[in-house]
């Protein structure tokens, strides 16, 4: 087919092409357009096979995207039949493969193909008009049970329900029968403590049918709804459960009611219940912590009379990380960023560890922070200036045009000269009266700008994270410049050259992945729009339409927001779990060369879900917390 090939590439590419450029740079109609891209689907979905690197496959999600824009009746039926056919085809070849097959891998990009084609099936093959035709509500009812109970990707059914808010009548007895097996089911599972990611998931799919505008629940209807989950909770005094298990359930059931009532506000300490966040550290940890002390008899590298800063923001308490940057005789450049040793300092089945673990990381929120480790216990790790401590050090040596000549790893002594936050690179840099600072950064900002000119990594990730986190942050301050980039730079080469590290070999690692993809212009709006707009939230849920949130897994898929083939995350242990993971790996295999794993591959894929759950809980209950406080004020 004449120009397949050509438009393959282009969709392989990073770039962005809207569908009339593909129109005007071909000179083909819509319709051909549209052929041409189920054949690329149709060629390309055939040679999948069961390969866990979905990312090499992300192309193929933009061809739904195109798909979406269909306005011609016939190109929309020609692309019905053929996603109906590629859909049996994924199914057939995941059916074959069963015996071999996790089928709740959702990371395989078979299934992840297959589902996509399952919600794109239902977008075209849903009309309007015929809404009231029983087969069609029955059709409705059962993809939507797949959807949300199979399937299980809350972004789906949203998206389903934006695009299509006339899907299912409440007063139809297939959305009546839905509602009610959703909250029966919801029941179920908060009576059976279930995963508080599933609660939470589900409770959110609930509110996304009461809140639908079509669904105008009758209030003979509410009133039965409602009596069913007081009665469930009126039982729950009947049977043999304890009163905090009773205290817990009543908590999350009564969540739906209020719902059903249009009261869908909690308090402060409220969501930290829902969400089962720990602000508080028991007697336990707090002895531990006061009591915890280094391990001897390994040798560090005395470092102590190195020139080293720390760089964070105004509100940070903590420092993980500080770096030092020398010009050597022979014309090239050391780095060393070095990150506190938070390893060494923790037994083996500590209850701190565990309880960190539990938290999964330190959680920032727009005037507090509830941190992953107690106080007392990161004021002695913790990287403070004139203070002696225990780091591991990441060395870098660049030659004068700042290409990498060496990096390794050494166990080290330090003692920071300075912590240093964005406003006083500012002021340094104008005044100039520590001479030694000045040089410091100014030789920093030079190699950072140097590397960034060699696009080793793509910029418009990190600056779109930044907004994100500034909008959480509360902090609209300048320090969304270059400054900034003094040390994230080389922290980003810092967690390329671990996780390429373990990349080579085969030591199960926890790999920080990321599926984003952005052009300039759309940085430019979100960074324009920030800078110009009172309404956050409104550029809160824009950011969410483009910005994936990275995740960990077993399987290196690499980092496409920075354009790196591997990545990980090193320098955050005092308030990152996954870090400190990293840490002890790092320590074991790069620096003391020990072949063995120190975790088996089952664990390490544990470790990684939970901490990605963890993660979206924590992200919701941030969410949810700053509606909550914007409403108290």
């Amino acid at each position: 087919m004449e120009y397949k090939q050509e438009i393959l590439e282009i969709l392989k590419k990073d770039e962005q092409w809207n569908k009339k450029q593909f129109i005007k740079h071909f000179k083909i109609t819509e319709k051909q357009f549209n052929n041409i891209l189920v054949s690329i689907l149709d060629s390309e979905i055939r040679k999948l096979d069961f390969d866990q690197n979905i990312n090499r496959y992300k192309y193929l999600y933009k061809v739904f995207k195109y798909f979406d824009l269909i306005q011609d009746e016939s190109s929309k039926k020609m692309v019905l039949k053929k996603l109906e056919k590629l859909y049996s085809f994924c199914n057939n070849k995941i059916q074959r493969a069963k015996t071999g097959l996790d089928e709740s891998n959702s990371n395989n990009v078979v299934y992840k193909i297959r589902d996509i084609i399952k919600v794109f099936l239902l977008k075209l093959n849903f009309e309007i008009d015929d809404i009231l035709d029983t087969d069609k509500n029955e059709l409705n009812y059962q993809f939507l049970y797949e959807l949300i109970y199979n399937i299980k990707n809350y972004d789906y059914v949203y998206e389903i329900f934006r695009s299509f808010s006339n899907l299912m009548y409440i007063t139809n007895p297939n959305g009546e029968l839905l509602l009610n097996e959703l909250i029966n089911y919801y029941i179920e599972i908060v009576k059976n403590n279930a995963n508080q990611y599933d609660i939470i998931y589900f409770e959110k799919i609930i509110k996304l049918f009461i809140n639908s505008k079509k669904f105008e629940i009758s209030k003979p209807y509410l009133k039965s709804l409602i009596n069913n989950i007081q009665l469930s909770i009126d039982n729950l005094k009947r049977e043999n459960i304890k009163k905090h298990e009773i205290k817990r359930i009543s908590f999350f059931l009564k969540e739906i009611i209020k719902a059903l009532n249009k009261k869908n506000t909690n308090t402060l300490e409220e969501l930290k219940f829902k969400y089962g966040i720990i602000d508080e550290f028991s007697k336990e940890v707090l002895l531990e912590a006061e009591n915890s002390f280094f391990i001897n008899g390994v040798r560090y590298l005395d470092f102590k009379n190195k020139f080293t800063i720390t760089i964070d923001s105004p509100k940070t308490q903590m420092f993980d990380d500080s770096f030092m940057f020398e010009h050597l005789k022979n014309d090239n450049y050391l780095f060393g960023l070095f990150v506190a040793d938070v390893d060494g300092y923790l037994k083996d089945n500590s209850k701190l560890e565990i309880d960190a673990l539990k938290r999964g990381e330190s959680i920032y929120l727009p005037s507090s922070c509830i941190s992953m480790f107690p106080y007392e216990f990161i004021n002695k790790i913790s990287l403070k200036a004139n203070q002696h401590r225990f780091t591991i050090g990441y060395f870098f040596v660049f030659d004068k045009n700042m290409n990498l000549i060496n990096f390794c790893v050494k166990r080290t002594l330090i003692n920071v000269n300075y912590n240093l936050n964005y406003f006083d690179i500012n002021k340094i840099l104008k005044n100039a009266k520590n001479v030694e600072l000045y040089n410091l950064l100014k030789d920093m900002l030079k190699a950072s700008s140097l590397i960034k000119e060699k696009q080793i990594f793509n910029k418009q990730y990190q600056t779109v994270k930044q907004i994100k986190r500034d909008i959480i942050d509360n902090e609209q301050s300048n320090n969304s410049n270059d400054k900034k980039d003094i040390f994230s730079t080389f922290i980003i080469l810092m967690n390329h050259y671990v996780a390429d590290y373990f990349n080579h070999s085969y030591i199960p690692f926890p790999y920080h992945v990321n599926l984003s993809n952005y052009d300039d212009y759309i940085v430019k709006n979100l960074k324009d729009k920030f800078n110009n707009s009172d309404d956050l939230e409104y550029l809160f849920n824009q950011l969410n339409e483009v910005y994936i949130p990275s995740f960990y897994s077993i399987e290196n898929l690499g980092h496409s927001g920075l354009n790196l083939n591997s990545y990980s995350n090193v320098g955050n242990p005092l308030r990152q779990y996954i870090s400190l993971i990293t840490e002890r790996l790092v320590k074991r295999h790069i620096i003391d060369k020990i072949d063995e794993p120190l975790i088996n591959i089952d664990d390490m894929n544990k470790i990684c879900e939970h901490i990605n759950n963890r993660q979206k809980i924590n992200y919701e209950y941030k969410q949810e917390y700053i509606k909550t406080l914007r409403k108290k004020h």
